[in-house]
């Protein structure tokens, strides 16, 4: 969180507001504000924004070069590799066999995307973007949101019992059903059989 989504946090917990609430205001998920609360209050529970951009500050990660910007010859043999079309996914399942007892050389594939993509975090050449991954894209394209994944009911579905007679016929192309099925659902419609 930035300090001023922290400044306001403080506001509108002073204002009595829920964690759901204000999760819903600043644009965050509620654990992220509850963890916020958590690791920000002092002993008496209360909320101070700038001693908790601090200590946040304070637990940041040190930046770390990625092995491929170390290792010279990991980051030439991944080159070649991708060079020759393989995929990462490839390439990390092979650098096991590679190198069997060098487990410091061992990458997963989302490592070698982010090289290829940020070349900055594994020194990999710049050309490399658009030329060797499949797709042939120079920038990452952004994963869906789970929120919009969600599939709402269908509707103007015409249910099986309701279709026109040439639907049992199965003469025109599309009417996919076999014989027995069809047969089934006649006989259920009609009262007179069972699946």
């Amino acid at each position: 969180m930035s300090e001023d989504e922290r400044i306001r946090l403080a506001d509108l917990r002073r204002e009595k507001r829920t964690i759901r609430e204000i999760a819903r205001l600043l644009g965050r998920a509620p654990s992220t504000i509850s963890r916020e609360l958590r690791r920000g209050s002092d002993a008496k529970g209360r909320y101070h924004p700038f001693e908790a951009h601090r200590r946040a500050l304070g637990r940041r990660r040190l930046q770390r070069h990625s092995r491929l910007s170390r290792d010279q010859v990991l980051r030439e043999w991944v080159v070649a590799k991708l060079q020759a079309r393989w995929s990462p996914e490839q390439i990390a399942h092979e650098l096991r066999r590679q190198f069997p007892d060098e487990a410091e050389r061992w990458l997963c594939a989302e490592t070698i995307y982010q090289a290829v993509y940020r070349p900055d975090l594994g020194g990999l050449p710049r050309e490399l973007p658009g030329r060797v991954l499949r797709r042939r894209r120079r920038q990452r394209v952004p994963r869906r949101d789970a929120q919009r994944r969600r599939i709402g009911p269908l509707t103007g579905m015409t249910l099986v019992h309701e279709r026109e007679p040439a639907v049992w016929d199965r003469v025109e192309p599309g009417h996919w059903e076999s014989q027995w099925s069809c047969q089934a659902v006649r006989g259920v419609f009609a009262g007179a059989g069972s699946w």
